[in-house]
């Protein structure tokens, strides 16, 4: 596969997933309105992206192998990814998709001001200019 066609793939899989993406929280809200509990949907979205996963990697032929230090860490970040999805989806069923976003992309924000109001972490000239651009991007979008 030449470099032209590796970025073709590489384009047409970022417009996929952001496509897929941006219609997931429509399709949720839809869901929820129809009494589709969040946790049953996230169920059925975790289930599928797992036999997804699962065939890609047999498809592929990718050993599947998983050593036993980072058992402990992927399995945490299995469940730091199922509350997100679950946080996201519960907001999505009880308000609407545009505050489920709105909360989702200022977090960083509140997790900032949270290390340095309650942590003592110091703000630097990044994270200040981090909080101001995502500040400014929920107010404008």
């Amino acid at each position: 596969m030449t470099h032209r066609q590796d970025r073709l793939r590489g384009y047409l899989a970022v417009l996929g997933a952001a496509t897929l993406w941006g219609v997931s929280g429509v399709v949720a809200k839809a869901l929820f309105n129809r009494r589709i509990e969040p946790w049953t949907l996230i169920e059925i979205r975790l289930t599928g992206a797992f036999f997804v996963l699962l065939l890609i990697l047999v498809a592929r032929r990718h050993p599947m192998r998983v050593q036993r230090q980072q058992l402990t860490r992927m399995g945490l970040l299995g469940l730091a990814m199922t509350a997100a999805q679950f946080t996201y989806y519960l907001t999505i069923s009880l308000t609407d998709v545009a505050t489920a976003l709105f909360l989702q992309y200022t977090s960083p924000v509140f997790v900032a001001l949270y290390g340095w109001g309650f942590e003592g972490e110091r703000l630097g000239g990044v994270k200040v200019g981090a909080i101001i651009l995502a500040v400014v991007a929920v107010t404008f979008s």
